[in-house]
């Protein structure tokens, strides 16, 4: 496998992950399966990195299938999806840590999400459904309405990263 293959598998794995997860994740926040399967994820309105993993049985079984279908489904190396499944469990605790570790990577209008994307989504419940971009969000409207300035906001005040100057 080349380098190339495998960035390019990488970031179509991310692509139909983040698809994958919008949709069930949507699903989830439907009356019946919120309250029977991913309200206690909910249960914390301001996470922390440790209640990334706090879910259902049932509610992972949706959410994480991804896992279990790509491999027979897309092309993609088991080494590849093993990397992309680490990226996601690391990006998911630091999602809930409240820091916002991507920095100006993900200052909006970026499609990568922020730490403020998923914040708000505990907060409010019915937005920001996506798990690596905003694309979904944006395209189906369920992009918290303050999302931009917040995160806008909130990358400007914890930003670390010297790529660009601020402004």
């Amino acid at each position: 496998m080349t380098i190339a293959n495998t960035i390019v598998s990488f970031g179509f794995s991310m692509l139909v992950f983040d698809t994958w997860f919008y949709w069930f994740h949507r699903l989830l926040h439907t009356r019946w399966f919120f309250q029977h399967t991913h309200r206690w994820h909910h249960v914390v309105r301001t996470p922390v990195a440790w209640t990334n993993d706090s879910d259902t049985l049932a509610d992972n079984c949706f959410l994480q299938s991804y896992w279990a279908f790509a491999y027979f489904m897309f092309p993609i190396s088991p080494v590849v999806l093993l990397g992309h499944k680490i990226y996601d469990l690391v990006t998911g605790c630091i999602g809930h840590s409240g820091y916002e570790y991507a920095g100006r990577l993900s200052l909006p209008p970026s499609p990568l999400i922020s730490v403020t994307h998923h914040d708000q989504h505990h907060r409010y419940s019915r937005c920001n459904y996506s798990t690596h971009f905003t694309i979904w969000d944006r395209l189906m409207g369920t992009l918290c309405r303050e999302h931009d300035a917040e995160a806008a906001r909130n990358i400007r005040g914890t930003s670390t990263c010297k790529l660009w100057p601020a402004g």
